[in-house]
């Protein structure tokens, strides 16, 4: 093996390894801890936090007509009740749309407008004449040689060949293929195909 190989093998092992030991140090780490919370829980509990203004609880929550957007303390909050109060409440307009968000209706109606203008001037195009030059194509001569390099080609393939030459007769047999196509051919093969 060579210099690279061995670095990158120990390489993976000392980060298995270490990985392993941060996990049983952690898992002990856990078990430990009587009371569930981790030291890092421990250390965000008794960092000092920013107090949001008190807000007196209602014992009895009114239900508002639909969903409130209240915005306390520079935080929003939804809800389905009314703001507590020193809140700024926005009401949220709630459409049935089972999931699906609609865009405006004037949105959808100019791009009708806009797809029936285009395929109206699509049609008024594509109805005019066009003078046709499209030249009829030539029969190859080379038609009943390529019929016949088929025909050789299909018995090499019965015959026992490696994976490669099977592989390299599939290919000379749609190039030649193509070539009966692209030399017209397809007009002759039709009185061989029964």
């Amino acid at each position: 093996m060579n210099k690279g190989t061995i670095f990158s093998l120990l390489l993976a092992c000392i980060v298995v390894f270490g990985g392993i030991a941060l996990l049983s140090k952690s898992i002990k780490q856990i078990q430990n801890n009587t009371n569930g919370q981790t030291n890092i829980d421990q250390r965000r509990a008794s960092a000092p936090i920013e107090q949001a203004p008190e807000i007196a609880p209602q014992t009895s929550q009114p239900k508002s007509s639909g969903i409130n957007k209240c915005i306390l303390a520079g935080k929003i909050i939804y809800s389905d009740t009314e703001c507590a109060p020193g809140a700024k409440s926005v009401a949220v307009k709630i459409e049935e749309s089972a999931g699906i968000v609609s865009p405006d209706r004037a949105i959808v109606n100019a791009t009708i407008e806009r797809m029936a203008a285009e395929n109206k001037r699509n049609r008024e195009r594509n109805s005019a004449p066009v003078a046709s030059l499209e030249i009829p194509k030539k029969i190859s001569p080379y038609c009943d040689s390529y019929k016949s390099q088929i025909e050789q080609l299909d018995a090499l393939a019965q015959q026992a060949n490696s994976s490669y030459a099977t592989e390299r007769i599939r290919q000379s047999r749609w190039h030649v293929q193509k070539l009966q196509l692209d030399g017209n051919c397809y007009k002759k093969i039709k009185k061989y195909v029964k």
